[in-house]
């Protein structure tokens, strides 16, 4: 009567082994399809690839000027000097932004009391006038920038505790943020750095 059993326990397992043989050989051909697939789609994507296109439809829109897509956003430029010694000195802001068509340059020059200063610095609003700039003076802009961002990148010696102080941002004129995002500064230890004074006296002549 014990073989019963036996012969039992043999043709479960003989079924268990065939349905797991069944289930693989299905896996294996759903897999082979997918791969059939994948393959066609690969080798049809290389037949039609061109990367011409990518350069092709590059299109640097320049007719807005080259602060064209400042928009709503603002470019501050700013910077402080060295009238204080190490305490600072008087700061100016270039503020550019346009309103339709025209490009504007809002020029503010804050005044450093240096006698006074009791370890904070005191200023006075001694300049704020607007100005109309043009395509000339946009181009300025960006040489500026370029000068700006060049000087950030190079080492300087000796340096000191008083030093003049050099940044551009742009800041957004909406709750949803900038266009785009650009920020730089730097220091001049030399006291030579004579950019931001050419690019402040072009933009308010």
């Amino acid at each position: 009567m014990r073989i019963y059993p036996q012969l039992f326990s043999i043709i479960l397992i003989s079924f268990i082994s065939c349905t797991a043989d069944s289930e693989l050989i299905s896996e294996n051909e759903k897999l082979h399809s997918e791969n059939s697939i994948l393959k066609d789609s690969i080798e049809k994507l290389v037949a039609n690839y061109n990367p011409s296109y990518l350069f092709d439809t590059l299109n640097i829109d320049t007719n807005n000027g080259p602060l064209g897509r400042l928009y709503n956003d603002t470019l501050i430029l700013e910077a402080e000097y060295v009238e204080c010694g190490e305490w600072g000195g008087d700061k100016e802001w270039l503020k550019i932004y346009k309103i339709r068509d025209t490009t504007l340059c809002l020029f503010l020059h804050d005044s450093a009391d240096c006698k006074n200063h009791n370890y904070q610095t005191r200023y006075t609003r001694i300049d704020s006038s607007l100005h109309v700039i043009d395509r000339k003076d946009e181009a300025a802009v960006i040489n500026y920038l370029h000068e700006l961002t060049k000087l950030a990148f190079l080492s300087q010696y000796p340096i000191s505790n008083a030093c003049g102080s050099f940044s551009a941002k742009v800041t957004a004129g909406n709750d949803i943020g900038p266009l785009f995002q650009f920020e730089a500064s730097t220091h001049d230890w030399s006291f030579r750095w004579l950019e931001f004074i050419k690019l402040r006296d072009q933009l308010k002549n």
